[in-house]
């Protein structure tokens, strides 16, 4: 198996959702858009199994695209390691920052 980006950090798994495009973390209940009921994958602890779980869910037409993401735990809250993570949890940056209204 190659060496992991990150290994070193907490994981989860993520991918999307082959229905909506939602965002995904597999947790304790299936599939689901929360990140902090996501199943937790500890330091360096081997990935093969959750990363199986990622790939049967492809086969089986469920999500698209699934990985490991590495995730910090701040004030009880879980956050992406890297920038393209936060910005695929939160959305694009300049839609928070920009009043979209449309003048009639």
């Amino acid at each position: 198996m190659a060496k992991q980006k990150y290994q070193h950090y907490d994981r989860v798994l993520s991918a999307n959702d082959l229905r909506s495009g939602d965002v995904v973390f597999w947790g304790a209940q299936g599939w689901q858009k929360d990140v902090a009921k996501a199943a937790l994958l500890q330091g360096g602890a081997p990935a093969d199994a959750l990363l199986a779980l990622g790939e049967q869910a492809e086969t089986d037409n469920i999500v698209v695209g699934s990985y490991l993401v590495a995730v910090e735990t701040h004030a009880g809250r879980r956050s992406a390691v890297e920038l393209r993570e936060r910005v695929r949890l939160s959305g694009p940056p300049i839609l928070n920052a920009v009043d979209v209204r449309v003048a009639a």
